[in-house]
């Protein structure tokens, strides 16, 4: 298992964007931490990642753009044990 943060800078720059499509397929990722000046999570972002089981992100839900199907899923279907947590 595989557990990721996302820092908020990398090389001097901040990271602002999580890709479309960035750990699609990643079975191996159980949880991962964005950080706060994330200010998208593209389309399909941890689609069919079905392992992955605890998303945390540092920042109101309301300000941050997510794309469609952002989340884990199993083929294609949300999961049930899946916690998403938002800065309040």
């Amino acid at each position: 298992e595989i557990n990721i943060s996302i820092p908020t800078m990398y090389l001097d720059k901040p990271i602002t964007s999580i890709a479309n499509d960035a750990f699609k397929d990643c079975t191996n990722l159980a949880s991962i931490t964005i950080g706060n000046r994330v200010k998208k999570i593209g389309e399909y972002a941890f689609y069919n990642s079905k392992n992955l089981l605890s998303i945390t992100v540092n920042k109101k839900e309301g300000d941050i753009t997510l794309g469609k199907l952002w989340y884990s899923t199993d083929n294609g279907q949300k999961i049930n044990e899946l916690v998403i947590t938002f800065a309040d």
